[in-house]
């Protein structure tokens, strides 16, 4: 029973997901908490904006990692800026300072698979993720 109150609760927090959750069997390495795999481990697209030639786009996570949002500057193909949420935020920054400048598809084919501890995912996959979806 406790299971579904979790993931009762888990779909209001995240009214967007389309498919079940899955507890993973590890706990989360900080809260010590269940942590859940939503769907296929997609980012969902939050918001998408142009201002002045830069596109601005922002991606929820799939829950699976520490990371809870990427927010994303693009000018053409080119990433001016990305910006997590959550996260280890010395490895957040690190992997935002490496991208800028550099096109898309070079971020999407270095960090796209990057698996954190056995999660299936990573905050450098979940960029990936985001950056094809734009």
């Amino acid at each position: 029973m406790e299971v579904v109150q979790k993931l009762d609760h888990l779909h209001q927090k995240r009214p967007f997901l389309r498919e079940p959750c899955k507890i993973l069997d590890h706990l989360h390495h900080r809260t010590g908490e269940k942590r859940y795999l939503c769907g296929m481990f997609d980012v969902t697209k939050i918001a998408d904006r142009t201002e002045g030639g830069i596109r601005l786009a922002s991606f929820e996570t799939c829950g699976a990692v520490c990371s809870r949002r990427i927010d994303i500057a693009l000018e053409g193909d080119i990433v001016r800026r990305v910006q997590y949420t959550g996260g280890c935020h010395g490895n957040t920054q690190g992997v935002a300072a490496l991208c800028e400048g550099r096109s898309r598809a070079e971020i999407i084919s270095l960090l796209e698979g990057i698996n954190c501890s056995g999660r299936g995912t990573s905050c450098p996959d979940q960029l990936a993720r985001a950056l094809k979806q734009l």
